[in-house]
């Protein structure tokens, strides 16, 4: 199956059922916005990291963590009726990179329902070597990307993102990692917010561009020595 998703066939197809999913259910304005980034889009990420053992604020959320079997994913994904046209599709693009097997799918149940409430993703060195893509990430052996975190939309503002944070960071560290790397959009204000605390640092700034389903990616910025993570330029 993976074999499959790695070529140009499946590939192509993959993103055609994907453009699809996005009609279906985040409408048209969704559809067409995202197309139009995939045919030429640009986008500047942050590249930061931060060592494991500096764990940051927890919350009083009471949740537990786990590696998500099958049926959590299937149960993950079955909510996206219940978000907004945006958080639908947020979720979309989470089912896109789980499917082409990046990394390795974690979820935060609540204590008192046991509903699902947060996930991400832990990537690591060897699922960027087995999806070839070395060109678009960079990792060290004994770093590990946490990615594609989302809060569903009735648990934000609850402290679900820290607790959940805290909880993941603590599993990767125990797994043997010494550091966490992330790519922050440059705009996401509250995830700069986040790594801000729990004392992340920013090696180097990136374009991102999408042109005709293509993605390629350049330098635009290294920090030698890295700057201190900032949730705006003026913070």
């Amino acid at each position: 199956m993976f074999s499959y998703m790695t070529t140009k066939v499946g590939r192509a197809f993959t993103v055609v059922r994907f453009g699809l999913l996005i009609l279906r259910w985040c409408g048209l304005r969704i559809f067409i916005s995202s197309t139009l980034h995939q045919l030429y889009g640009r986008t500047i990420f942050l590249v930061a990291t931060g060592p494991l053992d500096t764990l940051g604020p927890s919350s009083s959320f009471q949740c537990t963590v786990s590696l998500a079997s099958p049926d959590d994913v299937e149960e993950l994904f079955s909510k996206i009726r219940h978000e907004s046209p945006e958080g639908k599709y947020q979720l979309l693009v989470r089912k896109w990179y789980h499917d082409l097997g990046f990394g390795d799918c974690y979820i935060s149940r609540t204590s008192d329902t046991n509903e699902i409430c947060t996930v991400c993703w832990f990537v690591t060195p060897g699922h960027i070597k087995q999806l070839r893509w070395e060109d678009r990430f960079s990792i060290k052996e004994g770093e590990i990307m946490i990615e594609n975190i989302y809060v569903l939309e009735r648990y934000r503002g609850t402290g679900a993102h820290a607790a959940f944070g805290f909880k993941v960071w603590k599993i990767a560290r125990q797994l043997g990692y010494k550091l966490r790397k992330g790519y922050v959009n440059e705009t996401n204000i509250a995830e700069r917010r986040y790594l801000e605390k729990n004392s992340s640092k920013v090696h180097e700034r990136i374009l991102e561009r999408h042109f005709l389903f293509r993605v390629t990616r350049k330098t635009l910025e290294i920090y030698d020595p890295p700057i201190p993570m900032k949730a705006t330029p003026d913070s």
